[in-house]
């Protein structure tokens, strides 16, 4: 089963990751990202954290394939290289053709990801920000 990422938008060494990561929960990879967006390091790390592990409980004679879709940071040499060295074989999906190799991702994910999105704004509404910082709920 793949481990999920969860990208916060914050810098490195920022408040998020030296002192709030400690305080998730364990089986999750959680990385910060300016633009919270999946980029050239948070794919290295997702490589390192997640590729390299089941690697090693692969068979000594089975070449894993990794598909991977065309979305630029995916496809960085640099990226490749690391996933090669650690003996999987990679294939491009087309574009356009995500939702043939990934249907889980595209249809399942989706549905999830709209209703969190969906939770997120409810509670953003629910709250109002004062003028010293602190939050109230207007229920309060």
């Amino acid at each position: 089963m793949e481990t999920l990422i969860l990208v916060f938008k914050c810098m490195l060494e920022g408040h998020i990751e030296s002192q709030d990561f400690a305080t998730y929960p364990c089986g999750c990879i959680y990385a910060c990202q300016k633009f919270v967006w999946m980029d050239e390091v948070v794919m290295l790390q997702w490589v390192e954290q997640e590729l390299k592990p089941q690697i090693l409980e692969a068979s000594v004679h089975v070449v894993p394939l990794l598909l991977l879709d065309s979305y630029m940071c995916r496809m960085i040499a640099l990226v490749i290289m690391q996933i090669n060295q650690l003996g999987f074989e990679v294939q491009q999906i087309s574009c356009g053709r995500t939702g043939l190799c990934q249907p889980v991702d595209v249809r399942v994910a989706k549905l999830l990801k709209d209703e969190l999105i969906n939770l997120w704004e409810s509670c953003m509404i629910e709250e109002e920000e004062v003028p010293d910082g602190e939050l109230l709920r207007e229920n309060a």
